[in-house]
Parts: C-alpha cells; structure tokens; sequence
C-alpha cells in the first residue's frame, strides 16, 4: 500500500503544494477544487484501508499526514518511507521527519 501511495504522489503533489503555501493565490479555482478533493480524499483513506493497516487515527487525526505525525517517531518504516517521499515533494509537510 505505501509503494502505491509514493507512485501516487506526483498526481496529488500540486495540491499538497498547494495547500501548503501561505502566499497562495485563492484565485486558482483549478488547484482549490483539486486540493479539495485530495483532502477529502485523503480524509477517506486515513479512515479506512489506512486504518486497516497502521491503526485507526487518534483524536486530531484527519488525514495520512497527521497519522504519520505520530507513527514517524515511534519507528515505522512504512511511515517513515512515506513520509520522506511527501517531504520530497513538500519540503516540511511532515514537521517530525525534516532534517
């Protein structure tokens, strides 16, 4: 599942980018639409087949990023696999796993 994930970053990564950029502009309907339904997106599977394999999310946790937040320190190397490849194209969107 996390090598499906990594393949699936490059579609997804513009709207992590997105969503992670302070100075965006909130004109681009075209990314605002995408990055919502990545989130939402995103919500689904950190509550389902996610769950299924790392654990259902703890109180605050929405989304993958958030359940890897927790799972990055505890020494999972699926996450931590994952979450180097979403700061590869986020830099910092996982706080626990910057350098």
């Amino acid at each position: 599942m996390i090598d499906l994930l990594i393949k699936l970053l490059p579609l997804v990564a513009p709207a992590i980018r997105y969503a992670d950029n302070p100075n965006r502009n909130p004109w681009r309907v075209d990314l605002l639409v995408y990055t919502l339904f990545v989130w939402i997106a995103d919500m689904v599977l950190a509550h389902t087949a996610w769950a299924y394999y790392f654990g259902w999310p703890k109180r605050g946790e929405w989304t993958i990023s958030h359940t890897l937040e927790r799972l990055y320190p505890a020494g999972n190397l699926d996450a931590i696999k994952l979450a180097w490849a979403i700061n590869y194209f986020s830099p910092r969107h996982i706080k626990v796993a910057t350098k």
